[in-house]
């Protein structure tokens, strides 16, 4: 390969690096398979730049490489870049347990015997569960091959969701409910609460009236305990919070009081779990 043609795969990959993960993965796989050593090198350390580290780690798997001539260099950076992405994960855990610990704090203050009180706990509690979730799926994502994420692991509901329900799993959460009784008395108030229909979650977007077969299926996901529903739940008071679809009137008291026993729970098994994966990791 001419050094012209070596410049040009460069130039090329850096006017790339503004454009999705996945633009640059094709690229990158179809070229380090057919370079030499020193390309190689230089092509696998601008990846770890682009895609923060991460994203290189999975282009380095053995599964696609196969080029003689480049193996042996393409392992050895991939090595060096699972270190890096290994202390990187590391100190983004310290900065989130720190993070967390401030709102957590910071919630504590609230007294519950005042309406606005509870509105501010619930958005201070979920303002620690949010940066958990994020972390999360960062971590999940790292963990599994670029054809494999799917849409699920991507998004902010699916990541407050869907993710959190695979980071804590199931058994956890049903530990913490037998050790914490007020865990599942809480999901059961709210589950009635929907139930007989004294508060609704969902709205058609085109009607805006309330959509009670969706709160009806949540019911009965929070009368089972199961952990993905308790996290469609929290997510959803979230979201008709933060855009202004719950009255400020005292009756939402039976909603919030179980939502932020909920959240607590949740935000203490999302911490587990991330100290977890750290000791994994070490």
């Amino acid at each position: 390969m001419t050094p012209e043609r070596k410049i040009q795969i460069k130039r090329q990959l850096s006017a790339r690096s503004g454009h999705s993960r996945s633009e640059i993965y094709r690229l990158c796989k179809s070229r380090c398979t057919r370079c030499q050593h020193g390309l190689a090198i230089l092509l696998f350390m601008r990846i770890a730049e682009c895609a923060r580290l991460k994203l290189a780690a999975m282009l380095a798997s053995e599964d696609w490489i196969s080029s003689v001539n480049v193996q042996a260099t393409l392992l050895i950076c991939r090595n060096a870049i699972l270190n890096k992405l290994e202390s990187s994960t590391l100190m983004d855990l310290y900065a989130t347990e720190h993070f967390c610990q401030r709102w957590i704090n910071k919630a504590s203050t609230y007294q519950e015997d005042e309406l606005e009180d509870l509105f501010d706990k619930f958005f201070t509690l979920f303002v620690a569960y949010n940066r958990i979730y994020s972390v999360a799926a960062k971590i999940l994502r790292s963990r599994m091959p670029p054809d494999r994420h799917g849409f699920r692991l991507i998004g902010d509901r699916n990541e407050a969701t869907y993710v959190m329900a695979i980071f804590i799993t199931q058994l956890r959460f049903s530990e913490c409910v037998s050790q914490f009784p007020t865990v599942a008395g809480a999901c059961h108030t709210i589950s009635d609460l929907l139930q007989h229909r004294m508060f609704f979650l969902h709205s058609n977007r085109q009607t805006n009236e309330p959509d009670w077969s969706r709160d009806q299926i949540l019911s009965e996901g929070l009368s089972k305990l199961r952990l993905k529903s308790i996290l469609d739940c929290l997510y959803q008071i979230r979201c008709n919070i933060f855009h202004g679809e719950k009255e400020f009137a005292d009756r939402q008291r039976q909603l919030l009081v179980p939502a932020i026993t909920l959240l607590e729970s949740v935000l203490t098994l999302g911490r587990e779990a991330l100290r977890a994966s750290q000791e994994t990791a070490l």
